[in-house]
């Protein structure tokens, strides 16, 4: 994404480690995946590599449009058919156990693995596992004009797991989010900054 609201880009931020964030994410996902990518507009590759970044890329793909995360899945699946485990970069808290509970339950009979809270209808899509056979379904909800990845596994055949630590879940977009959970945190992960 752009990072409009942040003001500046979410995946650069240093909450851990004295690293960008994005870069802690693909440390958590490493012991868990054959091949870790950061995917974003090729327009971004700079940024990455000004801050470091040494690896691979999955770059959104112009024929799928401008349609946010949708595009990052399918161009996944472009990239190569097969399970994704899909991590945003503005999930701050999310520790390893959280990673490691989505690896171990998801089943690749079902078109994805996602968390979501009890008592709520809406999950967290990019904090799963997209099945390979997932693929010709998320294509054909494209086709119709429908690109919300939340929508497509509110109406699809998935796999939702209870966050162990719903509050570990945390979204944050703004400097407001920002400081507010860096507030509530900091007892609980004196690393961050």
């Amino acid at each position: 994404g752009q990072s409009t609201r942040m003001g500046h880009p979410k995946a650069l931020i240093e909450y851990h480690a004295g690293m960008p964030h994005a870069f802690y994410m693909q440390e958590l996902t490493k012991p868990h995946c054959d091949n870790v990518f950061i995917s974003c507009k090729p327009v971004q590759e700079s940024m990455f590599r000004a801050a470091g970044y040494q690896g691979d890329f999955v770059f959104d793909q112009s024929i799928y449009g401008d349609i946010g995360p949708m595009n990052a899945v399918l161009s996944a699946y472009a990239h190569q058919p097969c399970d994704w485990l899909v991590l945003a970069c503005d999930y701050p808290f999310i520790r390893p156990q959280d990673i490691d509970d989505l690896v171990q339950r998801h089943h690749s009979a079902v078109l994805a693995t996602v968390y979501r809270a009890a008592g709520t209808p809406y999950c967290e899509p990019l904090l799963g596992i997209y099945s390979a056979i997932a693929m010709p379904f998320l294509l054909k909800w494209h086709e119709k004009k429908q690109n919300s990845l939340q929508k497509f596994l509110m109406n699809h055949n998935v796999q939702y797991l209870s966050p162990p630590e719903p509050h570990f879940f945390t979204n944050v977009n703004s400097n407001a989010d920002y400081n507010k959970a860096l507030d509530f945190f900091k007892p609980y992960l004196p690393d961050l900054k």
